[in-house]
């Protein structure tokens, strides 16, 4: 008799189809196997990280670390004095505070304008200008069209400023 299984964990993933007897006799020693591939990836037990490209963060967990505050504070971290400063300090924000991996264009407006004590008019005028800087300088991704992430490379500077 032919059986079928499938075990997943997080992005580990076995399938397998064919006697019942392997499976059996098998069974055991392939969770033990799955379980340790699944703890060499570095995902815990309880990881629901394994969503794909269909999940919200597109198989890249924001790391769930305390981080707090306004666009304000993080743009004092980080030392802002410039409009690509400011929607850094945003998109910091929005992933580290918020928890979001994906930014939309108007949602990086919104909270450097919520930055009063940084955000200038100008900033509004020149916004694609400063997005199209921070992509060639690999500090934004841009992901899809208007909707960005902060570079692993960004996201690390910013980690250790903050």
């Amino acid at each position: 008799m032919n059986s079928k299984i499938r075990i997943k964990m997080g992005a580990i993933e076995v399938e397998y189809e064919g006697s019942e007897e392997f499976l059996k006799k098998e069974l055991p020693e392939l969770l033990r196997g799955v379980l340790e591939l699944h703890r060499e990836s570095g995902e815990s037990v309880n990881d629901d990280r394994g969503q794909g490209e269909s999940g919200d963060n597109m198989g890249r967990e924001v790391e769930k670390e305390s981080f707090t505050g306004t666009t304000n504070t993080v743009a004092a971290k980080l030392s802002a004095s410039s409009g690509t400063d400011l929607i850094v300090a945003a998109a910091s924000r929005i992933t580290l505070v918020l928890g979001k991996d994906k930014i939309s264009r108007a949602e990086l407006l919104k909270e450097m304008q919520d930055a009063s004590s940084y955000y200038k008019k100008s900033y509004s005028a020149n916004l694609t200008k400063y997005l199209k800087q921070l992509v060639q300088a690999d500090r934004l991704r841009e992901i899809a069209k208007d909707t960005y992430s902060l570079s692993a490379s960004e996201l690390r500077k910013v980690k250790g400023k903050l």
